[in-house]
């Protein structure tokens, strides 16, 4: 996610269907308390939130 990458892209490298994509990432965004948005604005929240390491 922190790539830039589609959910088709990352599903792929994932093996596993766009839906199980987008449940994962919706997990993450609740996880996170990210607010639903409509600018496509919470995939860069997301990263900005994660520590990193």
């Amino acid at each position: 996610m922190a790539e830039d990458c589609w959910k088709a892209h990352i599903g792929a490298g994932l093996h596993v269907t766009d839906a199980s994509v987008n449940k994962l990432l919706g997990g993450i965004f609740d996880e996170l308390e990210l607010p639903v948005a409509t600018d496509g604005h919470r995939r860069v929240l997301a990263v900005l939130a994660c520590p990193r390491g």
